[in-house]
């Protein structure tokens, strides 16, 4: 997120409550001399930029005005510290001032301001020479010139100083328009009293800085609000004060500032309780799913071929087919991006998706669609493929505003030598082509280059309703796919994927819903503490050729397999259920049976469901709702990867 910050002079670093940088502006990068990489996570002990006090000693951590600030969850004002650039090692001077943020009685955020007043140290002399002779010595000098805010040097009630940026503030041409006025010409006439008050509360302490609000009047009449520092200079007697004035508008700025990070908090909050309630009305959505699925399924296997109510039975289960998806995709939009594969014919999965990118492309662009004359399985993850076919269609459809047609095909490529196409090696083996051609603008080759570079995303998603190009290459890649573009200023663009072709029939499918040949029924345990679905896959179990036995949740599970003195094949368990979910039990087996199968079955494929089993062959997901194919497919799956079934 673009701070507002970016733009503004001061410095300003906000750190965790643990004292560690979360965030950064690019004026504290340049004052420290770190890239905003070097930056995040730092704590406010790391030796890279070894804060010191005054008298040149190491600051300890406790010290730190974020570690004060903490401590009183208040504010910290005026501090200096001295700290080494880093790259440089050149000393830098700053007047550090910090603020908590809280939120519910908790601090959130630490935010200090830095103000570079490199030079302060060479106060002593230039002092002693500047109530000698009532001049300014060279290291007021530059303490002035490089102020990063306004500042100036007073005495008697003049200007004896200016630096470019209190020039700029007041809008005047030049410093000799100031040096010499009187102070308090440039001071609105109510505030005039609180500057002198200012300078007489400090009673001669050289060290001691006071604060006040002031209002200055610019050349053309209007008024700045500031905040400014007054120190005097060698004592009140001297006659001379140095004055760092800050515009009010930077401290708006960084009021700005931590309410843009508190709003995106309060946001990612929103979003993961609403990814949260999604993910439990799909888990029970899809429960009441399956149950449907399962008796209509049974029920066709008990009639007639010919039997009228075959047709009525299609007819719900379409419907509930049609419900499924919808609940899969308002899943799919709800979850982190985590990966599933699985075996898709990609012929089915572009079919199911032709009304949805007829929609988005709306009535103008004709949307065509060819199909490969075999199965095209490949092991992807379905919901990638369908973000990756929304962000092309959109991509075609911005490159075609009046009108014109989208081509999706797939097809099967061959490859029986090792050559080379578009700079990437193709292992020689059995692919299956998904590509999307338009007859829009066309690319030119610097163009063509440049398609998947990251892009605005806010202006992406009202656009297109999709996240843009930039994501889809390294998705491909993590599915073992390969990418090509093939564009001319003119003749449209087509974008070609390619995916190892996997030589099966992948789950869901009819002609996996015969029944697995084994010698002997393997016994699988089922666990699911919905009773009406586990009966539903109790039978789905038994029609399979294998013996069942079944338990409500993961204690009744343990206490039937000691009880009955059992030993599973395969653990087929719900992975949310009250008491015990599905991994603990699983664990619990496998320290009793080590070569027990799982697989574990969800409504809601959370992050946690759909990673459990990634790096192990005797454990698969199952994803509700789903049909006898699809757990047979599965099951055979898993007592296949040890060599069993």
């Amino acid at each position: 997120m673009s701070s507002p910050l970016d733009r503004a002079n001061i410095s300003v670093v906000a750190y965790h409550p643990d004292t560690r940088v979360a965030e950064a502006n690019p004026a504290a990068c340049s004052t420290l001399g770190l890239s905003w990489e070097q930056m995040m996570g730092r704590p406010v002990g790391d030796p890279v930029w070894s804060f010191v006090r005054e008298d040149g000693t190491t600051l300890p951590p406790d010290e730190h005005p974020v570690s004060r600030a903490l401590a009183t969850r208040g504010q910290v004002r005026d501090v200096v510290l001295g700290v080494d650039r880093a790259g440089t090692g050149e000393r830098l001077w700053l007047l550090a001032n910090a603020f908590c943020d809280p939120e519910g009685g908790d601090v959130k955020r630490v935010t200090v301001t830095f103000v570079d007043i490199t030079g302060v140290k060479g106060l002593g002399r230039s002092l002693q020479a500047a109530e000698a002779s009532h001049k300014t010595g060279g290291g007021l000098r530059i303490v002035v010139d490089n102020a990063l805010s306004g500042a100036y040097i007073q005495g008697g009630g003049r200007y004896h100083r200016v630096n470019q940026a209190f020039v700029e503030m007041l809008g005047v041409s030049k410093p000799e328009d100031l040096i010499g006025s009187e102070v308090v010409e440039r001071i609105a006439p109510e505030y005039r009293q609180a500057m002198g008050e200012c300078i007489r509360a400090m009673a001669g302490d050289a060290k001691q800085a006071s604060r006040v609000d002031l209002e200055y009047l610019r050349a053309d009449g209007s008024r700045v609000t500031t905040e400014a520092s007054v120190v005097a200079l060698g004592g009140i007697r001297s006659g001379f004060q140095l004055v760092f004035v800050r515009d009010l508008a930077e401290r708006r700025l960084a009021e700005e500032y931590r309410a843009a990070v508190k709003q995106q908090a309060l946001e990612a909050q929103r979003t993961e309780s609403v990814r949260q309630l999604a993910g439990g009305f799909a888990h029970e959505f899809n429960n009441i799913l399956m149950v449907q699925k399962g008796y209509c399924e049974m029920m066709r296997s008990s009639l007639q071929k010919d039997d009228p109510l075959i047709n009525e039975l299609a007819q719900i289960e379409g419907y509930a087919d049609q419900a499924i998806e919808l609940t899969r995709r308002l899943l799919d939009l709800g979850r982190k991006q985590t990966f599933n594969p699985t075996d898709v014919d990609l012929n089915h999965l572009v079919e199911d998706a032709g009304p949805m990118l007829q929609t988005l492309v709306g009535e103008s662009i004709r949307l065509e669609t060819e199909y490969a004359r075999h199965p095209a399985i490949v092991t992807v993850d379905r919901a990638q493929i369908e973000q990756i076919l929304v962000s092309l269609a959109a991509h075609g459809r911005d490159s075609m505003p009046d009108g014109g047609r989208l081509s999706v095909k797939v097809g099967w490529v061959d490859i029986k030598e090792d050559p080379s196409a578009g700079g990437s090696r193709l292992d020689p083996g059995g692919y299956v082509m998904l590509s999307i051609e338009d007859t829009g603008l066309g690319m030119d080759e610097a163009t063509k280059r440049r398609v998947f570079e990251p892009s605005d995303p806010v202006g992406g998603i009202l656009r297109g309703g999709c996240l843009g190009l930039s994501t889809v290459p390294e998705v491909v890649r993590q599915l073992g796919g390969h990418i090509f573009v093939e564009s001319e200023p003119g003749k449209g663009a087509m974008f070609r994927l390619l995916f190892p072709r996997v030589e099966t029939i992948p789950p869901g499918q009819p002609a996996t819903e015969s029944s697995p040949e084994i010698e002997q029924p393997r016994l699988v345990l089922v666990v699911e503490d919905e009773e009406v679905l586990r009966g539903i896959v109790v039978m789905m179990v038994e029609k399979l050729g294998y013996r069942a036995v079944d338990a409500g949740n993961g204690p009744e599970a343990l206490a039937l397999v000691e009880r009955e003195a059992l030993q599973p094949d395969v653990l087929l368990a719900d992975f949310v259920m009250p008491e015990m979910n599905g991994r603990e039990l699983a664990e619990r087996l496998r320290r009793m049976f080590s070569g027990l199968k799982v697989v574990y079955m969800s409504g809601y494929a959370s992050e946690n469901t759909v990673e459990v089993g990634a790096d192990d062959s005797d454990v698969r997901f199952l994803q509700k709702p789903f049909s006898t194919a699809d757990l047979g497919s599965q099951l055979e799956v898993v007592l296949k990867g040890s060599g069993e079934g």
